[in-house]
């Protein structure tokens, strides 16, 4: 009687590769870039507010 074979459980699967990402990953990174874009919108105008109130 032979025992059957079995993987052995030090054997690992290959790492994954840049694009296989988790979903969540790059929800997150959209959002981040949105985010940035529109903080960088929002400050090129701050230093021209002063222009506009003191005259």
């Amino acid at each position: 009687m032979s025992i059957p074979s079995t993987p052995s459980a030090t054997s690992s699967s290959p790492p994954p590769s840049a694009s296989t990402r988790d979903p969540a990953q790059g929800r997150l990174l959209l959002l981040t870039a949105i985010l940035f874009i529109s903080y960088l919108c929002v400050g090129m105008s701050l230093p021209v507010v002063p222009i506009f109130v003191t005259g």
